[in-house]
């Protein structure tokens, strides 16, 4: 999967996901709100991520109709956590971290630069990332 739409992933994940240990194991999830059947955004999303599954809708009267992504196995939410992780802030990585009861080794490449907003302060900074 292209590095770009890996990204796009991760940066829909910080807006809109979680993921969290449950009694009976993990769960990571995006909930969305459509008009017209499936939001494109959670195909795409599954697309990049490759596992989980969508679901819904759920209808309640007078709100849009929720459609979600969830994956609830261990392996399906180890390898989105593998996936867009090189690209979560600390956050969503440190959700992740927790559900699965471990450090992310992310691999990433030498060169790559990430930016994230400061908390608090509405500013960017520019990370350099290290194998």
């Amino acid at each position: 999967m292209d590095r770009h739409e890996r990204a796009w992933a991760a940066g829909f994940f910080d807006g809109e996901g979680w993921a969290a240990k449950r009694k009976r194991g993990v769960h990571s999830r995006i909930n969305q709100a459509g008009p017209n059947g499936r939001p494109e955004v959670l195909l795409k999303f599954l697309r990049i991520v490759g596992v989980g599954r969508l679901k819904g809708p759920q209808c309640t009267e007078g709100k849009q109709d929720l459609y979600w992504w969830e994956a609830t196995s261990r392996p399906d939410v180890a390898r989105v956590a593998e996936t867009i992780g090189p690209w979560l802030c600390e956050v969503k990585r440190t959700q992740f971290e927790r559900a699965l009861g471990r450090a992310l080794h992310l691999a990433i490449w030498p060169s790559a630069r990430l930016a994230r907003f400061k908390p608090g302060t509405g500013c960017l900074r520019m990370t350099r990332l290290t194998p």
